[in-house]
């Protein structure tokens, strides 16, 4: 008799390298990069990026009076700038991430078998997606403090002209910054307690239809 399977680990992998297949990061065979045309269309793909990457960049100087563009500009320029050292990584150590990756496939050591072992990858997801929301709303709520804090300052003793400024910049930053994934949900708490409420109710209508 089989053994069943909880949790299909392998075509997650063979999702992930369809991805970097597709990103320029997985070349044919278990060897690293080689020449050819999978070279080129990587070299491209790493141009347009680094074209990108600049170009946010020199976004940081040209909103630098709008606190919100700039800070949503910094934080796409870190990521890119976080992406890039990633891809580095993943280009020099190719080889041994081809050999891991055909270990997990060809060896079923690393199958989840039974319900913990499925419970414990279900919990690393939900971590993982929470640590995203816990910053994000960490986010939301220290740009909620800047204005008040602003405000709290002994604002009554500067002169004329630095009080207009900084009611200008209080109303600028009255507005919390929202760190938002592909402009769909916002990244905070609130968002991570309606998903986790969203998928339990899945779960408890599959449970009841399946009974």
């Amino acid at each position: 008799m089989t053994e069943a399977i909880f949790y299909d680990w392998k075509s997650n992998l063979e999702i992930n390298i369809l991805i970097n297949r597709v990103l320029g990061l997985w070349p044919d065979g278990d060897d690293s990069f080689k020449p050819g045309f999978y070279v080129v269309y990587c070299a491209i793909l790493i141009i347009l990026a680094t074209c990108h990457l600049l170009s946010q960049t020199i976004k940081l100087y040209l909103v630098r009076d709008d606190i919100e563009a700039l800070a949503g500009t910094m934080y796409i320029t870190l990521t890119l700038m976080l992406a890039a050292i990633k891809t580095f990584f993943v280009i020099v150590k190719m080889r041994i991430l081809k050999k891991c990756f055909k270990t997990l496939r060809t060896n079923s050591l690393f199958q989840p078998r039974n319900h913990h072992q499925e419970l414990i990858i279900q919990l690393g997801i939900t971590y993982e997606l929470f640590l995203f929301c816990y910053y994000g709303n960490e986010v939301q709520v220290k740009s909620n403090l800047v204005s008040r804090a602003a405000y709290e300052s002994q604002w009554t003793d500067l002169p004329e002209d630095v009080k207009r400024s900084l009611t200008i910049f209080i109303i600028n930053v009255s507005k919390p910054i929202d760190i938002s994934a592909f402009n769909v949900f916002v990244l905070s708490l609130e968002t991570f307690i309606k998903i986790l409420k969203t998928a339990w109710s899945y779960f408890a209508l599959l449970s009841q239809l399946i009974a």
